[in-house]
């Protein structure tokens, strides 16, 4: 693996980690992730459609895409981000099958 990709989680490890209420368990969708490998660890950050920004300037554990046609469709105003405050230590066992995010 390069020092970063994109994959989708495993449904293994949702059922292995099903008791951590901040793990999304929705079977029905799939969770793509950013995977970077540092210092021999492989962190996955997962996706989020419909992230918002924080209120009153407060501090956002986001990366918020710039450009993305689902701002203009969200009636809210959310947009696409990477969510570092969902990050998790995975292992090699976990990673499922290389995947393309779509260009809205």
């Amino acid at each position: 693996m390069r020092n970063y990709s994109i994959v989708c989680l495993k449904q293994n490890y949702f059922d292995k980690h099903k008791t951590h209420f901040e793990i999304l368990g929705k079977p029905q969708r799939p969770h793509f992730v950013l995977l970077l490998s540092i210092c021999h660890l492989t962190f996955a950050i997962p996706f989020r459609t419909n992230a918002h920004k924080p209120k009153n300037n407060g501090i956002s554990h986001c990366y918020f895409f710039k450009t993305s046609s689902r701002k203009e469709k969200s009636a809210k105003g959310r947009i696409p981000a990477l969510d570092f405050s969902k990050s998790l230590v995975i292992e090699d066992e976990d990673i499922g099958s290389p995947t393309k995010i779509d260009n809205n």
